[in-house]
């Protein structure tokens, strides 16, 4: 009796995984075109200070150099200006190996375990979240930098924590959308 339960399990367990590999590919078929949509719409966004600033210089060629063309250009360059993105710069205290090497020995095997680049720094913060944030200092190379919520870390058991650490570097494994460089 034994042995057929075995049998029935081992057959449903190899039917949900057949069922789950077909449901993940259709979601990657679906993702793929969102995506494409996704990364044409922030191009389209991203172009934006471009187009202003052109628009800008289109006005000063057709006005002939007259005070209100030039007044109207200045403040479509003006706009130009604000609309370009800004760089993500790590204000926040970051703290590295030597500070909590305990911590980073925990980063690091989840991130060997998940064949991730490695946590560079950690933020502490108040709020009641968790964030992976990604940046690079103009002429540096890549960081990664993990933010965690002192308020939710210490509301998790040990094994909730460990989830949370790997769900975060997970967004660094999945490449999500949003931490590509035009998304982003």
């Amino acid at each position: 009796m034994r042995k057929l339960f075995e049998r029935m399990n081992s057959n449903l367990a190899a039917r949900a995984f057949r069922a789950a590999q077909e449901d993940v590919e259709a979601a990657q078929s679906k993702m793929r075109v969102s995506l494409i949509l996704a990364n044409v719409f922030s191009a389209l966004v991203l172009c934006t200070p471009l187009l202003v600033a052109a628009a800008s210089a289109g006005l000063l060629w057709v006005s002939h150099g007259t005070v209100l063309g030039w007044i109207l250009a200045a403040m479509l360059m003006g706009l130009a200006w604000v609309l370009v993105p800004r760089r993500p710069r790590n204000t926040e205290p970051t703290y590295g190996r030597d500070d909590l090497p305990e911590l980073f020995e925990l980063l690091d095997q989840v991130c060997g375990n998940l064949d991730a680049p490695q946590i560079d720094g950690v933020h502490f913060m108040t709020d009641m979240n968790a964030y992976l944030f990604e940046y690079r200092p103009l002429f540096g190379k890549m960081r990664n930098i993990l933010g965690i919520g002192l308020a939710y870390w210490y509301t998790l058991d040990p094994a909730e924590r460990l989830a949370l650490i790997a769900h975060e570097v997970g967004h660094m494994v999945n490449r999500d959308p949003g931490r590509s460089l035009v998304i982003g």
